[in-house]
């Protein structure tokens, strides 16, 4: 017995020297290093906000901060100017389209890939976030290369904000009308039109947002009033839309009619900003202070040589 046990003892022994040694594989990119990336990234951002909100508001209630020292600090709003210009209401427009555009494709698209193409998006974190990354990234770039036509005269500012708006609603509505055609066996493709839709909304930020400073410095403000909120007012509209027109989620015909109602409102806006936006400043921007002198035409006529 006591032979036996010595015999096995020397062939366990002569298996572990057998065995092979694991090999390390070394530090692996786990959930925790993406955790400190994306708080790092955020606080970043928090930190570049935090900077440019500051600057803003310094340079809106400091008067000594602007370098418009003739301008008076009390402005006559022109209502009347405002509500019947053209290029104003193109941007109106513009923003309303881009703004239900992406929560239709965020929101409601996400039902539709999981209803009818049985493509659970939320549960991909990946795809959730990819539209948001893109967006970022492609805006930073096209800000650039707008920067640097500008720098070499190559463009006007006003071919930046048509082309910059166009390409976002253009692709938008053929996305739109290409995800009624594409089937309902395609849950990839549908995911990357998302994505392109996306991606391509963030050029446009150069375009519609900036284009208020353009027509009127001086109201710029109020501008962004009315527009971001007829923007807010027609994004909430979209899933209360979705809700009166669809009444079975995994009926495509009824989904249909989201699509082409967005893509639509992309082609309207389309043709309102190639013929109505501008970056010329507008005449009613010339600031007249609440006294009881009336603006003459020599008013208007100096304010028309300095835009020109």
């Amino acid at each position: 017995m006591k032979y036996e046990s010595e015999e096995n003892k020397f062939d366990v022994t002569t298996n572990l020297l057998n065995q092979k040694a694991p090999v390390g594989k070394g530090p692996t990119f786990g959930k925790r290093h993406s955790q400190v990336i994306m708080l790092t990234f955020i606080l970043i951002c928090s930190f570049l906000m935090r900077t440019s909100l500051s600057v803003t508001i310094v340079a809106m209630t400091d008067p000594s901060a602007s370098i418009n020292k003739d301008i008076p600090r009390k402005l006559q709003v022109p209502w009347k100017n405002i509500f019947t210009s053209l290029p104003f209401f193109a941007l109106m427009i513009t923003n309303i389209a881009f703004s239900y555009t992406h929560w239709t494709m965020i929101t409601e698209t996400a039902i539709y890939l999981n209803k009818v193409m049985h493509f659970d998006l939320t549960s991909n974190s990946v795809f959730t976030s990819l539209p948001y990354i893109i967006e970022l990234v492609s805006a930073l770039i096209a800000a650039f290369i707008a920067d640097y036509l500008l720098t070499k005269n190559f463009v006007t500012v006003t071919f930046i904000r048509k082309t910059a708006n166009n390409i976002g609603l253009i692709v938008a509505a053929v996305s739109l009308i290409t995800l009624t055609r594409i089937g309902t066996d395609r849950a990839y493709l549908t995911v990357t039109l998302v994505v392109l839709v996306a991606a391509l909304q963030g050029p446009s930020r150069i375009g519609y947002i900036v284009n208020h400073m353009d027509l009127a410095p001086n109201f710029s403000g109020i501008l962004m009033g009315f527009t971001n909120g007829s923007s807010v007012i027609a994004s909430a509209f979209a899933p209360i839309f979705a809700y009166i027109i669809i009444k079975d989620e995994t009926n495509v015909e009824q989904w249909n009619i989201i699509f082409y109602f967005s893509a639509a409102i992309n082609i309207i806006a389309c043709v309102m900003n190639s013929i109505f936006t501008t970056s010329e400043r507008q005449l009613w921007n010339a600031p007249i202070a609440k006294t009881k002198r009336t603006v003459t035409s020599n008013d208007i006529e100096e304010e028309a040589e300095n835009i020109m």
